[in-house]
């Protein structure tokens, strides 16, 4: 769940994205017959980016709600077999969006193309299947996977792990 910079609330569900406006609920749900409707029908990760906009990430890949028009804007990703998903979605300091995927992928949105491009790094050196967060902090991308957590060099693309040893 996010609240936009209108104080309107975006909440991701199984059944399309819900949008509440104070009042009354507006849903959200892929259309065949509207190339501008929202692509995902299993929302997974929602964003609010820098401008304000609501970036949505799900089933079928990645959304972006186009305020002026109430339409999105919908970015597709190369998928492999299987349960796929959109898992994260965050921004860092240079205003570049990055999504991760349930398959272990980690993406950017390129600014020449207007298309997102996947991260070659080092995933199977550490046998990483699925990244499920995403985290920038001081312009540092940490990167939840299912076998731990990682600190990922943005220039480089190189992972390092990092140790948490809580006390064990």
């Amino acid at each position: 769940m996010v609240q936009d910079t209108l104080g309107f609330m975006w909440m991701a569900t199984q059944d399309g994205l819900n949008h509440y406006d104070g009042e009354t609920f507006s849903v959200y749900r892929p259309s065949k017959a509207d190339k501008n409707s929202l692509q995902s029908n299993y929302i997974r990760s929602l964003f609010l980016d820098h401008k304000g906009l609501v970036w949505v990430g799900g089933n079928q890949g990645v959304s972006r709600f186009d305020y002026t028009k109430e339409n999105f804007q919908n970015y597709k990703f190369p998928r492999k077999s299987g349960e796929w998903y959109i898992s994260s979605i965050v921004e860092d300091a240079n205003k570049v969006v990055w999504a991760s995927s349930s398959s272990g992928e980690i993406f950017l949105l390129d600014a020449s193309s207007g298309q997102f491009k996947q991260v070659n790094f080092d995933a199977s050196a550490f046998d990483i299947k699925s990244v499920t967060r995403l985290a920038l902090v001081k312009n540092i991308l940490f990167v939840g996977t299912d076998v731990g957590l990682f600190k990922m060099n943005t220039a480089s693309k190189k992972l390092t792990v990092l140790n948490l040893s809580l006390g064990k």
